[in-house]
Order: C-alpha cells, then structure tokens, then sequence
C-alpha cells in the first residue's frame, strides 16, 4: 500500500529524508519481494522450533507502538534479515 502511495506522489521527491524514485521505492519493493520470498518457507528460531517465516517477520513489529513510517520500515528490514538468516535448509 505504501509502494501505491508512493507512486502516486507528484510533487515532493523526498519523505523520511530518502529521494522517493531512487531511493525509498527500491527499498520498500525489495522488502515485499523478500517478504513474498518467504511464502511457504519456515524459519528455525530455536534448535528445535521452527515457524513459519513470513508469521516470523510480522510478530517482530511492535504494533502497539505509534512508530514513523522510518521505523517502521527499520524493523521490517531487521526481521526480513533475520528470517532469511534462519531459514530451514531442507
């Protein structure tokens, strides 16, 4: 939703301090494309757990903080790594 929002700006070529076209959308496109990569993969979060990656990611956001649009995507960013670190090889 973000991307969409995005793309539709006209008249500002900055938000969050990061050039929106060269900047800012590739860094969001690349987290969907690696959140969408996760599908149907899982993660290993302790030696015996496992969960599945993309449920992995999303409970690493603090819903119940009123975060900026920066943090957000900082912690997004953070647990997409993580869960591409810890994925279950078969």
């Amino acid at each position: 939703m973000l991307i969409d929002q995005l793309e539709k700006v006209e008249h500002h070529t900055i938000h969050s301090g990061k050039n929106i076209e060269d900047v800012l959308l590739p860094e969001l496109k690349q987290m969907r494309d690696d959140f969408n990569f996760l599908k149907d993969k899982t993660v290993k979060i302790e030696e015996e757990e496992e969960v599945d990656a993309q449920v992995y990611v999303l409970s690493k956001i603090d819903y119940n903080q009123n975060s900026s649009s920066t943090a957000t995507r900082n912690a997004l960013d953070v647990a997409l790594k993580a869960a591409i670190k810890n994925l279950k090889l078969d």
